[in-house]
């Protein structure tokens, strides 16, 4: 996956509610063996596994384990398209479409 990241800093959840922090986010992920979430507006969020596999909800209702559940209102709230997780570095930004990224 290409795109513009960041990484997240402390600062970052200063107006977070609880328990939502750096370590929550990072533990969440490494709980359930997360790569990435991505939102894509409404209620409309991809989880993906470490193995590349979609995490699928535990429910019928389509509800998620409740720590990803709060990251996903953490992300609304701070309008966060994708929080990565990769070699134990938390990162946050956007994907770009293989058409609008260079190899130049």
């Amino acid at each position: 996956m290409k795109g513009n990241f960041i990484e997240f800093q402390d600062h970052d959840f200063e107006f977070a509610k609880a328990p939502i922090s750096k370590q929550f986010i990072i533990a969440a992920f490494e709980e359930h063996f997360l790569s990435f979430i991505s939102y894509f507006g409404g209620d409309f969020f991809y989880v993906e596994m470490q193995d590349g596999e979609p995490l699928i909800p535990i429910n019928l209702e389509g509800s998620y384990p409740e720590k990803i559940e709060l990251i996903f209102d953490f992300m609304v709230t701070e309008r966060i398209s994708l929080i990565r997780y990769e070699n134990g570095v938390l990162l946050k930004g956007s994907v770009m479409g293989e058409s609008s990224t260079s190899d130049a």
